[in-house]
């Protein structure tokens, strides 16, 4: 019989024709909102920054809206803020995000005690 001494694992993501939202992209976002930088968010995430650029746009594109700003380096350096949309969207995600994982850890619990 099922032992109690396991967790449920699950993914959860916003999907439109394919992923548009989920975790590796919250992630991202989380570290430009620290950093205001995405080369390092990307460093950070063991990501190339191309990966990390295009990742953000694929999101932008299924998501309908930007969620970064940037600018390009120079003599004084360049930068990557979330926009008031992604600051908006990121903390609706979180909220959404955490929701769901204490639901389903719930429905796992439960179901859990009448298994064993």
């Amino acid at each position: 019989m099922i032992k109690k001494n396991f967790d449920i694992g699950y993914k959860i993501w916003l999907d439109k024709d394919g992923m548009a939202f989920g975790l590796g992209p919250y992630y991202l976002l989380k570290n430009i909102q620290v950093s205001s930088s995405l080369s390092k968010a990307a460093l950070d995430l063991r990501m190339s920054y191309r990966q990390a650029w295009g990742l953000i746009k694929e999101c932008e594109t299924k998501l309908g809206f930007d969620l970064i700003e940037r600018q390009a380096g120079g003599a004084s350096g360049g930068y990557s803020l979330l926009t008031p949309e992604g600051e908006k969207f990121l903390f609706w995600f979180e909220g959404l995000h955490d929701e769901i994982a204490k639901t389903i850890e719930k429905i796992f619990q439960k179901k859990l005690e009448k298994l064993v």
